[in-house]
């Protein structure tokens, strides 16, 4: 059976996979560092969870410094899928974030493809 710990930890190697996806997907021209660096620096006090504690803290814009349009970049390369938002949507990681966090991820994709002149496709 799958613990909570072992989809936290799957989750939080899916985030730094992405991250490796979209620089080679952009050609080094996007590179997501400030979300690298937030995975990293939970890593010693959450373990394996430092990638959800990552993406909540992003969701709600705590302690972010840095480059926070990474939604807007990765749309423009039309990568949406590697996204923090998208990862929090997908299903497969339903266990570890709350409604709360599902309504943030939501509101934030939903306000990037505006901002894009795209829609989100109901």
């Amino acid at each position: 059976m799958l613990t909570r710990e072992n989809l936290a930890g799957a989750y939080t190697e899916s985030c730094l996979d992405a991250i490796e996806e979209t620089k080679a997907r952009t050609n080094g021209a996007y590179n997501p560092t400030t979300w690298k660096v937030m995975i990293h620096r939970r890593l010693g006090e959450h373990g394996s969870s430092a990638g959800v504690e990552a993406a909540k803290s992003l969701l709600r814009q705590e302690g972010v410094a840095g480059d926070v349009d990474g939604g807007e970049r990765l749309h423009a390369h039309r990568l949406d899928y590697l996204s923090v938002e998208w990862s929090v949507l997908n299903p497969r990681w339903a266990k570890l974030f709350t409604d709360e966090d599902r309504e943030l991820a939501y509101a934030a994709f939903e306000l990037n493809l505006r901002e894009q002149g795209s829609q989100v496709r109901g």
